[in-house]
């Protein structure tokens, strides 16, 4: 559908866009990322390789969160 748009920016758009996704699927290497822990330290991804990460975001102003 993307190549059908007549405005170039837009293909370009649609490309990218397919491209970033693709990076998600199922069995690819998850992008690096960088976080703080509770001890203000911080931890990256990439420390974890070979093993299995669980991560679970929440809010402390959010009651379902809690």
């Amino acid at each position: 559908m993307a190549e059908e748009s007549k405005f170039e920016k837009h293909r370009k758009i649609a490309a990218d866009l397919v491209e970033m996704l693709a990076r998600f699927e199922a069995g690819r290497p998850a992008p690096d990322f960088a976080l703080l822990n509770s001890a203000e330290d911080t931890v990256r991804l990439k420390d974890f390789r070979g093993k299995f990460v669980y991560i679970y975001f929440f809010t402390t102003w959010n009651v379902a969160c809690l």
